[in-house]
This record gives structure tokens, C-alpha cells and sequence, in this order.
């Protein structure tokens, strides 16, 4: 499985500086073998996928609504995505959960049309400082994603989880090696429950080039959804470096 990297851009970025960001990026020539995602805001998704059209890169949108379509005023539908050759949708990121009151069966229907729609989902799941320290992460962790998962084929091979401790993004502080270490280990159990085939588990939160490369010797950790540090190409750039030096998974 190559490492993913996806760069969640969230509400940054004009399309000139996201195309210029990109070009930056495609002049450093990451390697081949990464699948790299990038996640522009909505008004971005058509030019961004036009620069990206035989590159390698794939596009993605941050947000679906979980209808397919109605009287939304603002909202777009994973089919309307599809048309700008758009392969991926992050769903239930901690932010749409708490600034837009997100439920978990808004998030189930959300990811069941995007499947419908021939998208992969990018999942997302954490819990907040007083869930971890309450001792409650577990619990957390396997009801949003056990709610995210109902009635979803276990056949199912286009699915990605992304483990973002709320406490973690954007602060600058990340989860501990073993932190992540323990929880990735216990997403990946609860997966192997629900899907027939391994899933992928990304870490995000506060992800950056100094820590990049231990958090990815770490066994289930199959690659990143980066927030900040995805919007300046040479911080985006070392991370992918850093990770291709570092080929053992160790823990």
C-alpha cells in the first residue's frame, strides 16, 4: 500500500494561490510511489483538477451534503463533484461535526452517497481533550466510526479513515508516538470487524515535517490528512521527503 497524503487546504487559499501552491509542488518532483490527495475549497475543485488532469495527483472535495440534491441554498452533492473528476470526499472532519452540528447519521448518509456516487470516503473520527482524558476515547472512537459504517457493504475497498484527535488540530500539538500508536491499533480492530479487506488509517492533527517521519514508522499508520502545514509548499514537500527515507514500520 503506498503512504497517502492528503492535503486539507480547508477555507485558504484563492484559486491563483492554490494553482501557484500546486506548481510549487509539482517542481519538486515527489516520488511516484505516494498516492497524494489534494482537498482545495469548493470554487477551487474545477481548476484544480484541470492542473492535475495526468499528473498522478488526485482531487478531492471537503464536503458533501447528504442529500443528493434539494433546496440547500450553499451546499453541494457528492454527484455534482463527480463532474470535475473528483475522487474523494471528507466526511464528518471534527470542524463540520462542531461548528455545522454534524451527526453521526448525517455522516453515515453523507459517506453512503458518496459510495453511491463512485467517490471514495475519507472518514473522519476523534475525540476531544475531555474524552481522552475522561478515559472515553475507545468508546468514542468505535461509535462514530460503527455509526459511520452501518449498512456499508464489507466488501467495500475504497474507504479511508482518518484519526484526528480534536485536541490536535491546529494546535500544534500532536499525539504522542504511543498515543497514536494505541489508537490506531484499536481502529484497526474495529475495521477488521467491519470491512473484509484492510482499510487505511491516516493520522492528522498538527502534522508537520519533524514528526511526520516517526508517525509513519508506526504500524497502521498508512499516511496523513495534513491541515497547515499542506499550504506552503516546501513544509508539504519535506513531509513526503521524510516519509520516503523512512521505509522501516517498526512499531
Amino acid at each position: 500500500m503506498n503512504p497517502i497524503i492528503a492535503a486539507n487546504w480547508k477555507m485558504n487559499l484563492t484559486i491563483d494561490q492554490g494553482l501557484v501552491l500546486i506548481d510549487e509542488i509539482l517542481d519538486s518532483s515527489p516520488p511516484d510511489n505516494f498516492d497524494i490527495i489534494f482537498f482545495p475549497s469548493s470554487i477551487s475543485l474545477n481548476s484544480v483538477s484541470i492542473k492535475l488532469k495526468d499528473s498522478g495527483y488526485s482531487v478531492g472535495v471537503q464536503n458533501i451534503h447528504h442529500e443528493n440534491s434539494g433546496a440547500f441554498t450553499g451546499e453541494v452533492s457528492a454527484k455534482m463533484v463527480k463532474d470535475l473528476d473528483v475522487k474523494y470526499a471528507i466526511i464528518g472532519h471534527s470542524e463540520r461535526r462542531q461548528y455545522f452540528l454534524e451527526t453521526d447519521s448525517q455522516v453515515n448518509a453523507k459517506i453512503n452517497n458518496t459510495i453511491i456516487a463512485g467517490l471514495c470516503p475519507v472518514v473522519c473520527i476523534g475525540e476531544t481533550l475531555e474524552q481522552r482524558e475522561a478515559g472515553e476515547t475507545s468508546d468514542i472512537l468505535k461509535k462514530q466510526l460503527m455509526s459511520a459504517c452501518n449498512n456499508i457493504d464489507r466488501k467495500l475497498d475504497k474507504f479511508i479513515v482518518a484519526y484526528e484527535p480534536v485536541w490536535a488540530i491546529g494546535t500544534g500539538k500532536s499525539a504522542s508516538l504511543e498515543q497514536v500508536q494505541d489508537t490506531h491499533k484499536f481502529i484497526d480492530s474495529i475495521l477488521k470487524t467491519l470491512f473484509d479487506g484492510n482499510i487505511p488509517i491516516l493520522y492528522g492533527g498538527s502534522v508537520n515535517a519533524e514528526n511526520a517521519s516517526e508517525m509513519y514508522d508506526i504500524k497502521n499508520v498508512d499516511g496523513f490528512l495534513i491541515g497547515g502545514a499542506s499550504l506552503e509548499s516546501n513544509s508539504f514537500c519535506q513531509i513526503i521527503k521524510n516519509i520516503t527515507k523512512n521505509t522501516k514500520r517498526s512499531l
